[in-house]
């Protein structure tokens, strides 16, 4: 009984040794980055064009007979074309013009970031079973103090 006792007692009082328990996480962030820079769109100038006869009457006095050719531009309009004290003007004006623009550069950048998650102090199976001896053990002595207890109080 005492060789009993002592190897249930053995078995309760060796020290557990957990192994550690590696849980691996990956969490997935996405940052975005936004730059805004100005910039200048050019457009090249535009033109219209008009050819027209001149005729000179009796007078001295020119005319405008007939139009042989007309072209408007994109965004020119027809010249206005006048003839005064024999001169002629042709006016059409269009210049180059720029658009400001502020234009926005988005840059995203994902990135998976691996968490490591250790856990110590976790039985494993067979320690378990080691602690669940143990708790017998425990029950089985305590049983057998009260067991004695009982003997030695018969006996007085």
């Amino acid at each position: 009984m005492r060789g009993v006792f002592m190897m249930v007692f053995a078995v309760a009082v060796c020290g557990c040794r957990p192994l550690p328990h590696l849980v691996k996480e990956s969490r997935d962030s996405v940052f975005v980055r936004e730059i805004l820079r100005d910039t200048v769109v050019r457009i090249e100038a535009d033109s219209s064009l008009i050819q027209a006869l001149v005729e000179c009457d009796s007078l001295g006095q020119a005319h405008l007979s007939r139009i042989i050719e007309y072209e408007s531009g994109d965004r020119a309009k027809p010249p206005v074309v006048m003839i005064t004290d024999n001169v002629l003007t042709a006016k059409a004006v269009v210049d180059s013009m720029e658009v400001y623009m502020t234009l926005k550069d988005r840059y995203e950048e994902h990135r998976v970031d691996i968490v490591r998650t250790v856990e110590v102090n976790r039985p494993t199976a067979w320690q378990k079973v080691r602690m669940r001896l143990g708790e017998a053990a425990l029950v089985v002595i305590s049983l057998l103090l009260l067991l004695g207890i009982a003997r030695v109080v018969r006996w007085f």
